[in-house]
């Protein structure tokens, strides 16, 4: 814990308002609340599609791949 930074933020928060000290321990209190939340661990495509019974072959990769790029400038416009 940086104690510097907790003292400026209590000195600045002692010189608002009461209500918007109230606004100010609801923010730290939500900054807390996500620090302390369980994330959930990220899912790559394939692993959110696995229970859809969805199959994406290298083939299939492979013809998107070319579809997307077939278009694309190769060249600066100018």
């Amino acid at each position: 814990m940086n104690t510097d930074v907790v003292e400026k933020i209590a000195k600045k928060a002692s010189n608002l308002p009461v209500e918007a000290q109230r606004k100010a321990l609801e923010y730290v209190e939500s900054l807390e609340r996500e620090e302390t939340a369980e994330r959930k661990p990220f899912r790559s495509v394939l692993g959110i599609l696995a229970d859809r019974n969805v199959h994406i072959s290298e083939e299939d990769i492979a013809e998107m791949r070319g579809d997307a790029c077939r278009n694309f400038p190769r060249e600066e416009p100018n």
